[in-house]
């Protein structure tokens, strides 16, 4: 028992080696080449800054075509400007002076801020996607760790979490404060299910952790999700009324202390919007269309969009191999043990509605109480995590079949799989699609095959000769592949030298003084990032008065 507690402890530690070698590696080639990881460059269509635009370079002009470089990377800049707690409660480079801290998006108490307090933005953001990948893919592998796979089967999960696009693609998108701690809740849930009500205060902590990330449209919808795992899992678990209760109890507290904990964010956001408006500037919407749903098997539908809201489209995809893994779910489910099936299908069933719902959500939000904010992308927040979670469990399951089961499952998928495939494959047929990085979907869709070969390889081997590692790893490196190919040439970079530039036209503004106004032509110039104090904002809200 000593020696084999040994080799899981070496095996766990290389895994998390793994875990903290992926993001040095995605970072490298940037650090080399001096790049920052914030798309910026739309900043150099406007005068301030054009003047340092190389030629040939083509630029966006349009403020929503660009968050990062309009809103987020001023506010980091900001953030590393900041010596003492009372600076970032008020900023005065925007508008007349405005409340910084009580924006919220802000993210001054965010983990994942930090950097921002010790450095330069460019270096702090790099240090910061560093660590968002980090406990990402940590936190994937504890969960799964706990939910008792085997380190090779839990680095499914990790290594489609740490790879999934919303936190390579909108790496400095508030939601990507968000998404990394999600597995904690997973486990939040299932330790409560089960009975062990002491969970509630680490609960509460991860709780107030997402809160402080600033984007509570994602957390809402992340927390209708675990409600609904965890919902699913007491009934599974039922332990009579009194502890069904117990645990409801546990959660709800739980939930009561996250809002005590990021009270001290959450209140002054709530009394600045007691006197804020919208400002006017255009907001971002993007609704999935009917093609979209190719992107489950395409890994580079809409891939070529610079823009972030088309890119929520790429979002969908979580990797080819879960796409085969989900049929063989479903042909082996008869045979799967009873606690697994609750936990695929806990997970699986909510992921699956939001997932249709994202594609009709932007003509039925308006009728939705308190979901005036709640996009697209939040829907499809969590399919990485969940479908590797489900994938890893369905591979566990692979494992413990016996021959008879084998031949009904193969008979069984026969059948599921292509009905499975069919809407894939009808979206991917049907005229009117269009695809990203490579000539057309019909390469697309020959990459995805041959992930999907290789999948099918792998498991028949594991048929003839059972392994859990090989089926582990292997699906692990098919994933991350996948989704690396997918999504790391999207990850946004501008070159240090062309983010905000001190042209001679920003140098002429801060030797000036005073606050910069005029016409509202001036409201697309964020100065901010040059510390130029201006008159108009990028957080699209205003004070009343």
């Amino acid at each position: 028992a000593l020696r084999l507690r040994y080799r899981t402890g070496i095996e766990n530690g290389v895994c998390l080696a793994l875990l903290s070698a992926v993001p040095l590696l995605l970072l490298l080639p940037g650090v080399l080449r001096d790049d920052v990881p914030v798309s910026a460059r739309s900043a150099l269509a406007y005068p301030p800054w054009e003047e340092a635009r190389p030629n040939g370079m083509a630029v966006d002009s349009d403020p929503a075509a660009n968050l990062e470089a309009q809103r987020y990377y001023p506010w980091y800049v900001f953030l590393t400007r900041a010596e003492h707690v009372k600076d970032v409660l008020w900023d005065p480079l925007e508008l007349a002076g405005q409340p910084f801290f009580a924006v919220w998006r802000t993210r001054c108490l965010s983990p994942f801020s930090i950097p921002f307090y010790f450095g330069d933005a460019p270096t702090a953001l790099r240090v910061s996607l560093f660590f968002k990948l980090l406990v990402a893919g940590f936190c994937a592998f504890f969960a799964a760790r706990r939910i008792g796979m085997r380190p090779a089967l839990a680095m499914i999960p990790a290594a489609a979490f740490q790879l999934s696009g919303p936190l390579l693609v909108w790496s400095v998108l508030p939601i990507s404060d968000v998404l990394p701690w999600f597995p904690l809740l997973v486990v939040f849930a299932e330790r409560l299910a089960l009975g062990h009500y002491r969970a509630w205060p680490g609960g509460a902590l991860v709780l107030s952790l997402m809160l402080l990330a600033g984007e509570p449209e994602a957390f809402a919808v992340l927390a209708v999700l675990i409600f609904f795992y965890f919902a699913v899992r007491i009934l599974g678990e039922w332990r009579g009324f009194a502890g069904t209760g117990a645990s409801l109890a546990s959660f709800a507290a739980a939930f009561a202390l996250a809002l005590g904990l990021a009270a001290i964010q959450l209140l002054p956001f709530a009394e600045f919007s007691r006197y804020a408006v919208e400002s006017g500037l255009p907001a971002l919407r993007y609704a999935p269309q009917r093609f979209d749903f190719a992107a489950w098997v395409l890994p580079f539908v809409n891939a070529n969009s610079e823009e972030m809201t088309p890119g929520a489209t790429v979002a969908n995809h979580a990797g080819m191999v879960f796409l085969l893994l989900l049929p063989v779910w479903l042909s082996l489910r008869p045979f799967a043990e009873v606690r697994t099936r609750q936990r695929c299908e806990a997970l699986l069933a909510p992921v699956l509605a939001l997932n249709v719902l994202a594609h009709f959500w932007m003509t039925l939000r308006g009728a939705v109480p308190f979901a005036g904010s709640v996009n697209p992308e939040h829907l499809l927040a969590a399919n990485s995590f969940a479908l590797g979670m489900i994938g890893a469990l369905t591979a566990d399951e692979w494992l413990r079949l016996g021959a008879d089961e084998i031949k009904s499952t193969l008979k069984r998928f026969m059948v599921i799989g292509p009905a499975g495939l069919a809407p894939a494959v009808t979206a991917m047929l049907w005229p009117g699609g269009h695809a990203g990085l490579v000539p057309g979907p019909w390469w697309s869709a020959l990459l995805a095959a041959l992930f999907a070969i290789a999948a099918v390889c792998v498991l028949g081997y594991t048929v003839v000769r059972p392994s859990l590692r090989i089926l582990g790893y292997t699906l692990s490196a098919l994933v991350a592949i996948d989704l690396a190919v997918t999504f790391v040439p999207r990850m946004p970079s501008t070159p240090r030298e062309l983010l905000y530039p001190d042209t001679q036209f920003v140098a002429l503004l801060k030797k000036s003084g005073g606050r910069v106004t005029g016409s509202s032509a001036l409201a697309e110039w964020p100065l901010a990032g040059n510390g130029i104090p201006q008159l108009y904002g990028s957080a699209g809200i205003v004070l009343k008065h």
